[in-house]
């Protein structure tokens, strides 16, 4: 099967501003019903944004505490993992603006935020298998709809391969390509270099944070091959990354390609940088909502 990809502009938000989406479509051009219901479920849905009680709660991990942040329920189960060397506070924005039914998710791995350091490597395979434990610590059963910003977006894969019958979807928030490196340093290694040393973890930088480093390279490789093991309902969001100078189109290329792959929705937010959570709370809000509907509809 050949992917073309159909866009449709929407304005999910229902302001100026839009989220471009494109289905992954088969020769002749008929978009795929995941897609369709997505879309429909968008335009159908509006949102309070009323203020939740959020509950902490502290598990104890192969000997460390690990924080986790609860909010909603008691409906449908949303697990939130955030990007690289970062905190559950990236998803306070957003907080606010999910259905109330939805049981939310948010926790700090690891050496970062208020959890504890941990002497393991900090690879994708590891931060999926406790993530796994603390939900158990934590009396928060399956199933699971996962939402992986970032190089979190590598965790929640990881994860659907591991635990496939315990995911019902992948909601993905720019995530990073794992092709995306190798082609932007073989096309173009010196902006390559300059925007890889502006980015990397510096000496003073925080024990979770080197850590995390430290494992990046065996996460690219552990998120492909895990791959095989999970299929299921995916849209990804991507962003406008004038940050990447001529890697851009390299970004947005291979995200596409690889949803096309996984039969997936990708879509394009306007007017958002590479945290569209934080950027654009609302339009990720809609989609979730979206998203929830046709995943538990299906079933």
């Amino acid at each position: 099967m050949c992917f073309a990809m159909a866009a449709i502009v929407l304005d999910a938000a229902r302001e100026k501003r839009d989220v471009r989406w494109l289905y992954p479509c088969d020769e002749t051009m008929s978009c795929v019903r995941v897609g369709i219901r997505v879309l429909l479920a968008c335009v159908l849905i509006a949102r309070g944004g009323s203020a939740q009680s959020i509950d902490t709660t502290t598990v104890v991990i192969h000997g460390h505490r690990i924080q986790l942040l609860t909010s909603g329920g008691p409906g449908p189960t949303v697990v939130f993992e955030a990007g690289f060397a970062t905190s559950q506070r990236t998803w306070s924005t957003l907080r606010p603006l999910v259905d109330p039914s939805v049981r939310m998710v948010t926790y700090d791995r690891p050496g970062l935020g208020a959890s504890e350091i941990c002497p393991d490597v900090r690879d994708a395979l590891t931060i999926a298998k406790e993530l796994r434990l603390m939900l158990r610590a934590a009396k928060i059963p399956p199933p699971y709809l996962l939402v992986g910003w970032s190089a979190g977006a590598l965790h929640t894969r990881v994860f659907a391969g591991l635990y496939p019958n315990e995911v019902r979807g992948l909601l993905l928030i720019d995530p990073s390509p794992d092709t995306f490196y190798g082609i932007a340093e073989r096309e173009y290694p010196e902006v390559y270099r300059r925007l890889s040393a502006a980015d990397s973890v510096a000496p003073s930088s925080s024990a979770g944070e080197r850590a995390e480093d430290a494992g990046w390279l065996a996460s690219l490789g552990q998120a492909q091959k895990s791959d095989a093991s999970w299929h299921g309902p995916l849209v990804v969001l991507s962003a406008a990354r004038e940050d990447l100078d001529v890697l851009e189109p390299i970004w947005h290329r291979e995200q596409r390609a690889w949803t096309a792959r996984r039969q997936g929705t990708y879509a394009l937010v306007a007017q958002a940088g590479h945290a569209i959570h934080r950027d654009r709370p609302d339009s990720v809000a809609t989609v979730l909502s979206a998203f929830i509907r046709q995943t538990h509809s299906a079933r």
